[in-house]
């Protein structure tokens, strides 16, 4: 069951912070978040590593850890693997903390107007990149001086050959660090046999279940493939029509396989198209992932001239400051794009509007 934010109140945090956190959303504490305050002493100096699927509120465990180190007179670093999620990170921490008085930086490979800030230790909580934090590192043998606390989050990407020797680096570094900074760990479901808990050392919470479902599954647009998909699951016969889909799918929690009818728009232009605008006229939002930057531009123009988007909506100020004029077009019809050719103003832009409900898909 989930707890009112209130709980951090007994636990140290003051009513301001307390009451930032309900201003932005976070006016309960899921399950796991409350574990880790009470059974994994969260705020005291042992290391934890958090293996939980997404959804379940680990990356606020980890900006529990930091704030409360920040509100002591003691610093919190907070690394990630990108751009994107530094600079969403180093956005959500101010408009959280910099009222209350915490100084918040930000340093990643095109943003470094605060880097002189960071390595003087005038800040309370830094959101870097690995990249950086191991930059800083290596220029400044003494660099986490002062800094009780470093998140490492997507703690994952270890086993990548590419970002793998950089985390390794990163955690030897933070083992071996004097006087001793407390290591917040964060990644998705850890596999029962996987050395990370064990070379990570510290306490493990970890958890396989959601507490919201997710389901991973297939669409089957045909009756013929739809009739022999549900006989070889073992489940019951059902119809494809013209406007609802069948869904076959795995839930993650139980693995329990079983259907659900997709809704789909009229004929269209291709299957794809049809079943986002299904989705839509439901007053679905829809995330779609694409290979290329090309392909994104291609469907997002496909998806704004879909009768589901005609309507659209006035654009707030601050989106309708962009300039690139496709984007523009598609955000008139609450459809949006985001890929690595876009400015990290305009990415940042689009972040926010689809977590206002601005962008349906």
């Amino acid at each position: 069951m989930p707890v009112s934010v209130d709980f951090l109140l007994r636990h140290g945090f003051p009513q301001g912070i307390v009451s930032a956190l309900a201003a932005d959303g976070v006016t309960h504490l899921l399950e796991h978040q409350v574990e880790a305050v009470l059974r994994f002493n969260l705020l005291g100096p042992e290391d934890l590593l958090v293996a939980l699927p997404t959804s379940c509120g680990k990356t606020l465990i980890g900006e529990l850890a930091g704030v409360g180190a920040a509100l002591t007179g003691r610093r919190a670093i907070f690394s990630v693997p990108l751009k994107a999620l530094a600079r969403e990170k180093f956005e959500l921490f101010k408009r959280r903390y910099e009222g209350y008085g915490l100084r918040i930086c930000l340093a990643t490979g095109e943003f470094s107007s605060h880097q002189p800030r960071i390595s003087r230790g005038e800040f309370d909580i830094a959101v870097v990149i690995h990249e950086k934090l191991k930059h800083f590192l290596l220029r400044d043998p003494g660099f986490l001086k002062g800094v009780s606390v470093v998140v490492l989050d997507e703690l994952q990407g270890v086993e990548e050959p590419q970002r793998g020797p950089e985390l390794e680096f990163l955690l030897a570094c933070l083992k071996r660090t004097q006087p001793r900074v407390k290591r917040v760990g964060l990644l998705g479901v850890l596999a029962p046999d996987d050395p990370l808990a064990e070379d990570f050392g510290g306490r493990v919470l970890a958890s396989r279940l959601r507490p919201l479902d997710l389901r991973q599954g297939i669409v089957l647009t045909h009756p013929a493939l739809a009739d022999k998909a549900l006989r070889e699951y073992g489940l019951p016969a059902e119809a494809v029509t013209d406007s609802e889909w069948l869904s076959i799918y795995r839930s993650c929690n139980t693995g329990e396989i079983a259907t659900e009818r997709i809704p789909v728009s009229e004929e269209g232009e291709n299957d794809f198209l049809r079943m986002v605008g299904g989705l839509v006229a439901q007053g679905e939002s829809v995330l779609v992932f694409l290979p290329t930057r090309r392909e994104v531009e291609q469907a997002a123009f496909h998806f704004a001239s879909m009768k589901e988007c005609e309507t659209g909506c006035p654009l707030s100020e601050d989106l309708r400051s962009l300039e690139d004029e496709l984007l523009l077009h598609c955000l008139m019809r609450e459809v949006g794009y985001h890929h690595a050719d876009l400015s990290p103003s305009a990415r940042s832009l689009i972040e926010e509007a689809f977590r206002r409900g601005e962008i349906r898909v």
